[in-house]
């Protein structure tokens, strides 16, 4: 019942922030030659909508548009693996240089999981015909409308508080694109009269086509699908490249440790490009035995999760078998996690 006074709020309280007029604007005279426009702030990243010009007085009106992308999510995510499946495990903080709390989180994994488990009061959908799922909370609390005042609407994920959400796929970790919606703790449309259709035109097309609209976008962890297809150096440059994407972000923090690596990965495809299968199972064994021993020293668990299954991926197609160091039921490490995925976009 509190959630269907909440929605009935929420559904009065904006036409009324929106289009409702006090009496003192009643004597507001259009100016009909005035033509709406939009400027951006460089200083704060919103978005002035100037909308009306009083001819009488020559006071020009504005709103403003804050885009929900003011967050600093950090995002530590670990991947275990029982037999065939993998379970990836999600813990998001709105970090505490946010200007917003975090409403909603996309993911680019809508067809490659099987399950997905969230806390109470938040929920998953997908993202119409994209391929992600959102996952967001599900009752906002709207504080008693005060017309001198903007609407300001509380989330679950404030600054400073944290969620965790897993997610089961039989697929393997590779990188894929996520985005991270800021709610403004102040929805500025204080429109003194009802906006015309240009202006509602106008204020619709920059919500929808505004740079960073979904918030703020990062590359992190996800189940993806490999391709059947895939040859054996196809995909040793899968992993090379994850490899770059790890050094140049803060998955690998030693540059020793990613020189180390590559050159054993440049060892792996030289033994292969001369048909040489058993020694560059040797040395794809030395590559994963040092990533092992690395993690949650200089390896984050968004590294190892990356190098760890992908090489073993490559190495199991070339008939070798699974090293001792991080074999078995891989259970994750949370050390590992290291401080988190700051936008790596």
């Amino acid at each position: 019942m509190i959630k269907i006074y909440s929605v009935i709020i929420i559904l009065l309280c904006i036409p009324i922030a929106i289009f409702g007029q006090d009496k003192e604007f009643e004597q507001i005279e259009r100016d009909t030659t005035f033509r709406p426009y939009v400027k951006f702030n460089s200083e704060t990243g919103n978005y002035i909508i100037g909308y009306l010009r009083d001819s009488k007085t020559g006071k020009i009106y504005e709103t403003l548009y804050v885009p929900p992308n003011k967050v600093n999510p950090q995002i530590d995510i670990i991947v275990e693996q029982v037999n065939s499946e993998y379970k990836y495990i999600y813990n998001i903080t709105n970090g505490k240089g946010s200007k917003q709390d975090i409403s909603s989180i996309e993911i680019e994994i809508k067809d490659e999981f099987r399950e997905i488990r969230l806390p109470d009061n938040w929920f998953y959908r997908d993202n119409r015909a994209q391929p992600y799922i959102r996952v967001t909370h599900k009752v906002f609390h709207v504080p008693e409308y005060d017309e001198d005042k903007p609407i300001s609407i509380e989330s679950d994920l404030q600054i400073g508080e944290s969620l965790e959400f897993s997610v089961l796929s039989d697929n393997i970790p590779s990188i894929v694109n996520s985005f991270v919606s800021g709610q403004p703790r102040k929805l500025s449309f204080q429109f003194v009269i009802p906006p015309s259709r240009q202006v509602r035109e106008i204020r619709d097309s920059l919500i929808s086509k505004v740079e960073n609209n979904r918030g703020l976008g990062l590359k992190i962890i996800g189940p993806s699908k490999l391709n059947d297809k895939l040859g054996n150096d196809d995909l040793l440059k899968k992993l090379n490249s994850y490899l770059a994407f790890s050094c140049d972000t803060t998955w690998v923090t030693n540059r020793g440790i990613c020189r180390s690596l590559q050159a054993k990965l440049d060892n792996v495809e030289k033994h292969l490009s001369k048909d040489k299968t058993r020694p560059a199972i040797n040395v794809l064994n030395a590559f994963l035995n040092e990533v092992a021993a690395q993690r949650g020293k200089h390896i984050t668990s968004e590294g190892y999760a990356l190098l760890w299954f992908n090489g073993l991926h490559l190495l199991e197609r070339l008939g070798g078998q699974r090293p001792g160091k991080g074999g078995g039921k891989d259970k994750g490490d949370k050390k590992g996690g290291g401080k988190g995925n700051k936008g790596n976009g």
